[in-house]
């Protein structure tokens, strides 16, 4: 006679615990329609700063860097406030002002008050995901969360997608501040469905310490997805120019092949995660990384950077959550907010310091340079997480499961 333990019957549950509740959905959607509004901005705002303000390239990377460092500075502070505060209201107030500051874009017409309306833009995209990658991880079974986080991620992809091809369309027959107030609208309509999510109750009482505001045990795999991120800061700031440079007629659907890959590998990868573990399936995403890379460097026609979109997409799609899935698997609910803020901050480090190399890479070297650098960096990427991070996270994986965090 088999007899099953309760614990036993909670790990069940777990697995067939539904991840499509109202709560679910709403967030998703939500993200959806801020994701897009957001990445209206990312295609148009270097060529709008060619054009309005007639910026060199090294001056762009720096002014797009700015919302990233702004992100940064903002990040560890919310981890504590997610941990210590009502999440709902964190969470309502980042991002109402988020869709707010959408409006102030066509006002901002020198180069002081861009820059600090991209500072400012940045606090608040900061305070928003590292809210909503918290909440996701609250609400989705634990024995499905590699699963739970990538069709979240979807969301996200979706709107790297359409953010792009709207933005470029709407520039194009209706100009600049059409754009902007689109995204404005956008979000709103977002603001509005997150409003209706019930969000798990995780106030507490402890009180601020310096110390506290990362996360230790998130550190080795954060330090792995910083590095990775220079090829993203890179990528994000350079790949239209690069599309118009090598004669692409429409540059931005290299985001939507890019946001193929990402959808189509998240559909599977969180299974493969959930049953497997990180080593297979991250190994299988920084060869696609280092291998798209390498085809967008060598692209002299649409065909190929279309494929490296998809390629890059693909890798980008397996190694993006299942790094969050990671962090969020090595500590408790109560520390899930400094996990993300810790996780989020390397992120944006990533990001912020890509723009400014590969900037420096492009105005040195030419845009193509901005990519073989990018494998390579891939290639350092897989190599630190092979050596240091992997090992880092089996360990306190079975520490957290001591501790009941499954």
């Amino acid at each position: 006679m088999n007899i099953v333990t309760p614990m036993e019957k909670n790990l069940e549950a777990e697995h067939t615990a539904s991840l499509w509740t109202k709560d679910f959905i709403l967030l998703g959607l939500g993200n959806l329609l801020l994701g897009t509004a957001f990445y209206f901005l990312i295609p148009i705002l270097p060529i709008y700063l060619t054009d309005k303000l007639h910026l060199s390239l090294g001056v762009i990377g720096i002014m797009m860097s700015l919302f990233t460092v702004s992100a940064l500075l903002i990040r560890p502070f919310c981890g504590f406030w997610l941990d210590r505060f009502d999440r709902k209201v964190f969470y309502f107030g980042a991002f109402a002002l988020m869709v707010g500051l959408f409006g102030l874009y066509p006002l901002a017409l020198g180069l002081l008050s861009f820059a600090m309306l991209r500072l400012a833009h940045g606090f608040a995209w900061g305070m928003t995901t590292t809210a909503s990658s918290t909440i996701v991880a609250d609400i989705v079974p634990a024995m499905r969360r590699g699963e739970g986080i990538g069709f979240y991620g979807l969301s996200m992809t979706m709107a790297m997608s359409l953010g792009p091809l709207l933005g470029i369309t709407i520039v194009k027959h209706l100009h600049y501040p059409a754009m902007f107030y689109s995204g404005m609208g956008l979000g709103m309509a977002g603001l509005v469905l997150v409003l209706f999510v019930s969000y798990p109750h995780t106030v507490s009482k402890k009180e601020f310490k310096w110390g506290e505001l990362f996360e230790p045990a998130t550190i080795p795999v954060s330090l792995v997805q910083l590095l990775l991120n220079f090829s993203y800061g890179g990528l994000l700031s350079y790949v239209a120019m690069y599309g118009k440079w090598i004669g692409i007629g429409n540059p931005g659907n290299f985001f939507l092949f890019f946001a193929i890959g990402m959808g189509l590998s998240r559909l599977w990868s969180g299974k493969v995660f959930d049953k497997k573990g990180p080593a297979l399936i991250m190994r299988l995403g920084f060869v696609f990384l280092i291998v798209g890379f390498c085809l967008l460097a060598g692209s002299k026609n649409s065909l190929l950077y279309l494929i490296s979109a998809f390629v890059i997409g693909t890798g980008n799609g397996i190694t993006m959550p299942s790094f969050q899935t990671m962090i969020n698997a090595v500590v408790s609910r109560e520390r899930r907010g400094a996990a993300n803020s810790t996780f989020f901050t390397a992120f944006d480090i990533g990001i912020g310091g890509g723009m400014i190399l590969m900037g420096s890479l492009a105005q040195n070297l030419g845009l193509k340079a901005v990519f073989w650098g990018c494998a390579v960096v891939a290639l350092c990427s897989m190599l630190l997480f092979e050596m240091v991070a992997l090992r880092h996270y089996a360990g306190h994986l079975t520490i957290a499961h001591d501790r009941g965090n499954q």
